[in-house]
């Protein structure tokens, strides 16, 4: 139904199933060969949420599998699902609304950032981020 279903939300994902390794290599394709433009944007955008949440989730997962933590496993092994099923459309264009549910992300934020100067640093940084996104969909620009 998964594949079914995509059509109707007329966003022209694939009906098939699209492999992780294609996606990256029509991500990079992009990157390679398009011009600079706000599609560029929002594609380069897409691809870095995904890569720094693919690579904190895998750390996530080692991490609590070296000290067979089962609970946090589990957690670490629905984000790792969670952040890479919408790859099997052949795009990452839900990658950041998948990645706000991952909560292995956020839990290894709690556990590591412990100083208070980068929590208001990196609270700064979103919000800015936030404000910015959100001139660009107020613009009717695509801001997914």
């Amino acid at each position: 139904m998964f594949f079914h279903a995509q059509p109707s939300f007329g966003a022209g994902r694939s009906t098939t199933l699209i492999l992780f390794p294609q996606v990256l290599y029509r991500y990079l394709k992009i990157f390679l060969t398009t011009n600079f433009n706000w599609a560029y944007v929002t594609a380069l955008s897409e691809f870095i949420i995904f890569t720094i949440f693919l690579l904190v989730i895998i750390y996530e997962l080692y991490f609590w599998w070296k000290k067979k933590n089962w609970f946090y496993i589990g957690i670490a092994t629905f984000s790792l699902i969670n952040i890479l099923l919408p790859t099997a459309t052949g795009t990452l264009l839900s990658v950041p609304r998948f990645a706000l549910i991952s909560i292995s992300f956020f839990l290894f934020l709690a556990r590591v950032i412990t100083q208070t100067y980068l929590r208001i640093f990196i609270i700064a940084v979103l919000c800015i981020l936030q404000m910015v996104l959100f001139s660009f969909f107020l613009l009717g620009y695509f801001v997914a």
